[in-house]
């Protein structure tokens, strides 16, 4: 996989921290994600077969971490690269 989408700045709203201070607190945390691709299935030929739409993936780490709670920012990360690999499972993020 040679090509990459990039989506930098995301912002999401989520409850996130384990200090008493952060516990019940959202927060907004500005996310930025690569994730590796092949545009030869379609893109390259300007055509949707194969790819990886970061408006769709924006949507939808929207409406995941939406009423979700974190202790970690890491686990955060982790759980949004597998919602990602799991509308594409194709690509690496």
């Amino acid at each position: 996989m040679q090509d990459v989408v990039s989506l930098e700045g995301l912002a999401l709203t989520v409850q996130i921290g384990f200090h008493p201070a952060e516990l019940g607190v959202k927060q907004t945390v500005h996310v930025d994600l690569a994730v590796w691709c092949d545009f030869d299935e379609g893109p390259a030929r300007d055509e949707f077969t194969g790819l990886v739409d970061y408006f769709v993936i924006a949507g939808h780490l929207a409406r995941h971490v939406e009423g979700r709670a974190y202790s970690l920012i890491e686990a955060m990360a982790v759980d949004l690269a597998r919602e990602v690999i799991g509308l594409y499972p194709a690509a690496r993020v």
